[in-house]
């Protein structure tokens, strides 16, 4: 397995750290690996064997797999590591070179930190003033918040699947609620079923 490192000077903080599904700034170990020119196995072993609590493993390291090009597409496992982490990672990796690539994480990670607070400070302002207890729908993309509304308080956010289980919760709808829900259902099945006879 190649341990040639890759130089760190010229790469970009968005080289480095990235935005995870939880949208979280992390890195991962194939990243580490390749810039401290270590085998991933032996990073991989390293954070298996750090001796930190469970608390801090769970919140700090996230075990995930990628597929292998080099292996017919065989699941490789990697870890994704927040910014605390990474230093506790890389407290043992000594020398010049390993100071340095230190370094150019931890002012990578405050430079994506600092991206990440300045789009979510220009967050699209809701259509009508929030009060404390507002609850809103954000719509997010690539890691970063592109829209934002609030929601009503009568309003549900629902799959198609819980619908059902909604109607039949006992206090959730009143009489009125319910007939005036019956009817557009059977106005809308009328006409599918128009619809359906004019095509056969």
């Amino acid at each position: 397995m190649n341990t040639v490192s890759t130089t760190i000077t010229s790469a970009k903080s968005s080289d480095l750290v990235f935005t995870s599904k939880s949208n979280s700034l992390v890195t991962d170990s194939v990243l580490v690996s390749r810039y401290f020119g270590k085998r991933h196995d032996h990073v991989l072993r390293k954070i298996r064997e750090l001796g930190c609590s469970n608390e801090f493993a769970e919140r700090n390291f996230t075990l995930c797999h990628k597929n292998n090009d080099l292996q017919n597409g065989k699941l490789q496992p990697l870890y994704q590591m927040t910014k605390n982490g990474f230093i506790f990672l890389v407290m043992g990796f000594t020398g010049k070179r390993a100071a340095e690539i230190k370094e150019r994480y931890i002012v990578a990670f405050d430079e994506m930190a600092d991206q990440l607070n300045k789009k979510n400070r220009e967050l699209p302002a809701p259509s009508q003033p929030l009060s404390y207890s507002t609850r809103v729908a954000l719509t997010i993309e690539n890691g970063h918040v592109v829209h934002s509304s609030p929601i009503p308080d009568d309003a549900f956010i629902v799959t198609k699947n819980r619908l059902c289980a909604l109607l039949n919760e006992p206090s959730l709808f009143s009489i009125e609620e319910m007939a005036q829900l019956a009817q557009c259902s059977s106005q809308r099945l009328a006409e599918m079923a128009q619809a359906f006879a004019r095509l056969n």
